[in-house]
């Protein structure tokens, strides 16, 4: 377990190198569930080149909802 979590720190750091060297952005985007019992609407960070790769990302994490508006955090 603490493996896991060891991976899951360094794999941030990376990405957040990558934002760093202007490679990539932080995003949020809203989530809101594709059917009324699917779950509370969302706000979740992602990380992506423009707000479409962003969009896949968070959707990709979360089936079950669609996106809604999306916002460049940093990068």
């Amino acid at each position: 377990r603490d493996r896991a979590v060891e991976r899951q720190v360094q794999r941030m750091q990376l990405k957040l190198q990558a934002v760093q060297a202007g490679l990539t952005s932080v995003w949020e985007v809203a989530l809101f569930p594709a059917r009324a019992s699917a779950g509370p609407p969302l706000s979740v960070v992602v990380f992506g080149r423009n707000s479409r790769d962003a969009v896949n990302a968070a959707l990709a994490q979360n089936p079950g909802y669609t996106a809604g508006p999306v916002r460049r955090v940093s990068g």
